[in-house]
């Protein structure tokens, strides 16, 4: 190749190191990708196991309390004559219990049995009551026998029930015991049986992806459910066909022992195509819950785009060489000149060597390239700082916005009018999902509230906008707790970011000085009376709101006198840290509010303020940060409803 023009040397050269780096560029986007999408399946997959392992526990648990407290309510129901008719009433309500059997011995005849057995039927129900023990079925004799002999409660093997043609667990629970108000006491046991075709119907309904399945298999790999119904109590994971599984025993092991892992599997559902299962365990009975994805199905948009990959590899390849081609048959002197000249720069030399003259057609080629990937890049940075300047501009006004939301922060009346508040708000960026207010709700009571929302940013602050109008609305009437609830009620409707609020609301009569609070989930807040000790309100009435919207709350009660001051903050106070990065903490905050209660609202919120900035004076803000020092003095009553209604 030495007797070939440089540029066509060059071309090849520079064909192969681009083969050669897109490749294995290719290839490790290609890994990197896949490893993506494997996560998101195993991040899927747990969300799905979590819902679905939620849904098998309820319905396993609400088994095992029913049969617990069967047995704590079996003397009372008894002696009423009623137990066939509740155990009829708890079948009908509970679609996954098929049957219940009791047996039962008294301490006033303890070597009669007294048996007692309901079963769901489709056109009804079968019950009887004996004084003998019977066998109902004998498959399900079969199974009871090992447990009445260890007498320890807990959850059956799976087994075929020829009488209902199903697939069913029992649950089997002993019991004794002794009743203080009576000198009966009681002994026996209970079982609940539990439809595994319920369980099936129940899994095979849950969507994974667009072909995916579940199902359930036991300890020992025994199928419990399954699409394909043959296999249930008829298959074992480690006896597959190797058509269906093509790795080692040890594998499986690790599926069936692990709390959470994968495995390749090729399942007859899907046409034996490969596919990844992912496992979680069932702790309440050892079972493992398994979640089947197609790989064509998680990998097929990483598939085409390999594939477009390549083609545009081949074409890009094919135009160098073309572009080689076409180079090496151009006008030489042009070239030759740029190369003749570049050698006189480097060499004082005036000698010209024709035979390196494609060198020079390369290297123009390459400067001309340059240009344009700096012109691009020059578009770029002015497009980026552009776009810096524009998001600087609507964060600083999304800023301004907030606080026309928020009471500016600063002394609000005067000592001597009759309520006298001091408020600070300092949030960590340029906006807060801190929240404070006070306004009259009517002529003589005052709404006062401070809230923090979680997270902090722009998210935070809309949320906090969003609690702030809500909170406006509902501000009618003089019943903390009711408003909260409200508030909490609305909030909840469409938070799919699960955003929370802690919040403190309260509501004051100016003329009594009746204060009725309620704190959902937030800081406490301090009383100092007017004879100077100091309260700490740290009773919490229900969680952060947003998080449950059925929550009830409750309130308080506090009656204010002449003089008496409140103190409400949000923790990015209390989680200042200095260099050693302790935080505050309350406790230092209620010895400085101790040290402090003398002074105006004023005095005392410039006070905690500097001493605050002096704790963490060489750290970052972490979190946003408000305060409201508020004293209550009754006097001239009107006229503060009047300002503040203003």
């Amino acid at each position: 190749m030495s007797d070939k023009p440089a540029a066509y040397q060059l071309g090849i050269y520079i064909s192969i190191v681009f083969i050669i780096v897109f490749g294995l560029f290719t290839y490790w986007s290609f890994n990197y990708k896949k490893e993506l999408i494997r996560k998101n399946a195993e991040s899927t997959a747990k969300s799905i196991s979590t819902s679905i392992i939620g849904a098998v526990n309820g319905k396993l648990t609400t088994a095992q309390e029913l049969t617990i407290t069967l047995s704590e309510q079996l003397i009372y129901h008894h002696s009423k004559n009623d137990f066939l008719l509740i155990l009829e009433n708890l079948l009908s309500r509970h679609e996954h219990i098929t049957s219940f059997q009791v047996t039962a011995y008294y301490s006033d005849n303890p070597k009669v049995p007294n048996f007692y057995f309901s079963e769901k039927l489709h056109e009804g129900f079968y019950s009887q009551f004996s004084n003998q023990q019977e066998i109902i079925c004998y498959e399900v004799e079969k199974v009871l026998t090992p447990m009445r002999s260890a007498n320890l409660p807990g959850w059956s093997i799976p087994f075929s029930c020829p009488r209902q043609n199903q697939l069913a667990v029992i649950y089997y629970y002993p019991f004794q015991f002794e009743y203080k108000n009576s000198n009966r006491s009681v002994n026996g046991y209970i079982s609940c049986e539990v439809s595994l075709d319920f369980l099936n119907r129940m899994i095979l309904s849950t969507k994974v992806g667009k072909e995916g399945f579940a199902f359930l298999i036991s300890s020992d790999g025994t199928f419990l459910t399954h699409p394909v119904q043959e296999y249930i109590l008829n298959q074992n994971l480690f006896n597959l066909p190797r058509q269906f599984y093509r790795g080692s025993l040890e594998e499986l092991h690790r599926f069936v022992n692990d709390d959470f892992g994968s495995v390749i599997v090729y399942p007859d559902p899907l046409q034996n195509k490969k596919c990844i299962s992912f496992h979680s365990k069932i702790e309440t009975t050892g079972w493992i819950l398994a979640t089947v994805f197609p790989y064509r199905e998680l990998f097929k948009e990483l598939y085409w785009l390999l594939a477009k990959m390549i083609v545009l590899t081949i074409l890009f390849v094919t135009t160098i060489f073309l572009s080689i081609f076409y180079i090496s048959k151009r006008v030489m002197r042009p070239l030759s000149e740029v190369t003749h000249q570049i050698h006189r720069f480097s060499s004082d030399s005036h000698e010209y060597d024709f035979e390196i003259k494609n060198e020079a057609d390369a290297l123009l080629h390459s400067l001309k390239r340059l240009r344009k990937t700096y012109e691009k890049f020059r578009m770029n940075e002015a497009e980026s700082l552009e776009k810096s300047k524009k998001l600087q501009s609507e964060m600083q006004t999304a800023s301004e916005i907030q606080r026309s939301i928020i009471p500016p922060q600063g002394l609000w009346n005067l000592n001597g009018n009759g309520i006298s508040l001091f408020s600070v708000f300092r949030p960590a960026n340029m906006v807060s999902g801190d929240l404070y207010d006070f306004f009259m709700v009517d002529e003589k009571h005052l709404l006062i509230t401070i809230g923090d929302v979680s997270g902090s940013g722009v998210p935070a602050a809309l949320f906090m906008g969003v609690a702030h109008t809500f909170i406006k609305s509902y501000a009618k009437g003089n019943s903390a707790k009711t408003i909260v609830e409200n508030v909490n009620s609305v909030l909840c409707r469409n938070n799919s970011n699960q955003f929370f609020l802690t919040l403190f609301l309260g509501i004051l009569n100016i003329d009594d000085g009746t204060f009725n609070y309620c704190n959902a989930g937030h800081a406490p807040v301090y009383h100092i009376p007017g004879n100077g000790k100091m309260n700490v309100l740290n009773a919490t009435h229900g969680l952060p709101l947003g998080l449950f919207s059925e929550r009830i709350y409750e309130e308080s009660t506090l009656l204010l006198h002449y003089g008496d001051k409140l103190i409400m903050f949000t923790d990015g106070i209390t989680d200042q840290t200095n260099d050693a990065g302790k935080h505050f903490g309350e406790t230092q905050l209620r010895d400085l509010v101790g040290y402090l209660k003398s002074g105006s609202p004023q005095e005392i919120a410039e006070n905690i303020i500097t001493h605050v900035k002096k704790f963490s004076e060489n750290q970052n803000h972490p979190d946003d940060l408000s305060l409201i020092v508020f004293q209550y003095d009754n006097q001239d009553k009107e006229r503060i409803a009047t300002y503040l209604n203003k």
